[in-house]
């Protein structure tokens, strides 16, 4: 939360530098709400994330225009599951 406001900035100039780097969010329990709120305000700037991750046991965060939003840490997902999961967004977003 603290940087936020610092990393919306250098994601917007990295984004300008060069139109092809893809940014993707990770947000972990608390910060799953500070990287929901980033993502919004990236997306109304013109630089949507290319994907969000939310490590977030207490809610499934929605609503997100991101090309790939996932929620890794729901109940009865195993670590293991959570990684493969991500690892594949990952390759996803690098392929595009």
């Amino acid at each position: 939360t603290l940087h936020a406001a610092w990393m919306e900035k250098e994601i917007r100039r990295v984004c300008e530098e060069d139109p092809n780097n893809r940014v993707v969010l990770v947000g972990v329990e608390g910060g799953a709400a500070t990287v929901a709120k980033l993502a919004e305000k990236l997306t109304a700037a013109g630089t949507p994330p290319a994907g969000v991750v939310y490590f977030d046991r207490r809610t499934n965060r929605g609503g997100n225009s991101a090309a790939n939003v996932m929620s890794v840490c729901d109940h009865g997902v195993s670590d293991a599951e959570s990684a493969a999961a991500v690892v594949e967004m990952l390759n996803a977003v690098a392929a595009t």
